[in-house]
């Protein structure tokens, strides 16, 4: 079956917008994916992609990647 997802920024013009908050958001609404801007990725500590990775893992978004 085909993965549904939606992109971050249809709720925020904030390119450094809190991640971890729209992961919950998209999970309880029944999206597959969620699509982030990358760049503010790369600005992240390892501490903060560490924590982004597990909660996408926790909310069974099993394809998440950072690699």
């Amino acid at each position: 079956m085909n993965k549904v997802g939606i992109y971050f920024a249809y709720w925020t013009r904030d390119w450094s917008a809190n991640y971890l908050y729209y992961l919950n958001k998209v999970a309880d609404l029944g999206f597959d994916v969620l699509e982030v801007a990358f760049a503010h990725i790369l600005a992240m500590s390892g501490y903060e992609r560490a924590e982004l990775r597990k909660a996408a893992l926790d909310e069974h978004f099993r394809d998440f990647s950072m690699d």
